[in-house]
């Protein structure tokens, strides 16, 4: 049982990646997001950590926003403003 729920956690960590990424490149183009934390093979990712993702130039490589903290389980759509004025309201 305990398998099936790590995998269904990891499947949500994924989709939740997939969506960010989308919603990143929508917002900011030419950019794309450099991931932290919510790692998906250890046990960070049992105990339900935080992603966080981090705008970045994909020429540059220079970061264009801090760190924005989502809740890894979080199931709902992210969109292109919600990335938007996220970092917006972090960068100040």
């Amino acid at each position: 049982m305990a398998k099936r729920k790590n995998q269904k956690d990891r499947d949500v960590r994924r989709s939740l990646r997939a969506k960010v990424a989308a919603a990143v490149a929508d917002a900011f183009p030419g950019c794309r997001p450099d991931f932290c934390g919510g790692v998906e093979r250890s046990r960070m990712a049992t105990l339900r950590s935080p992603l966080g993702f981090r705008v970045q130039d994909a020429r540059s490589g220079k970061y264009r926003s801090n760190i924005v903290w989502l809740n890894a389980e979080y199931r709902g759509d992210v969109s292109a403003a919600w990335v938007a004025e996220a970092v917006k309201e972090l960068n100040g």
